[in-house]
């Protein structure tokens, strides 16, 4: 007996184009010269805001997974400070060397 395997259809979760409007607009925000008044970092977080919001109404992903994206994007700041001041690579070499001798 010959059974036939139906196709499997892959799609993405994504649209890429909406994706792209959306880091066009984040980053020409982004470029713009900081106003006075306002610091580096929340202009930053202004251009994700505005790329977040651009990518929910093209609809180039879920809106939980914009949101999801957003926010690991905004940890990056945190994340590499901490690593510069070696807070975190510390912690990291600590949690390895208990894991390898625990």
């Amino acid at each position: 007996m010959e059974s036939k395997i139906p196709a499997v259809e892959v799609k993405l979760g994504f649209k890429w184009q909406g994706l792209l409007i959306a880091v066009i607009v984040g980053l020409g925000i982004w470029l713009i010269p900081t106003p006075e008044g306002l610091s580096a970092k929340a202009w930053g977080m202004l251009a994700l805001f505005v790329a977040t919001i651009v990518a929910i109404i093209a609809k180039a992903m879920p809106m939980g997974a914009a949101t999801l994206v957003a926010l690991v994007i905004s940890g990056f700041d945190w994340a590499y400070a901490n690593f510069a001041k070696n807070k975190v690579m510390s912690a990291c070499y600590l949690v390895l060397q208990t894991a390898q001798f625990g």
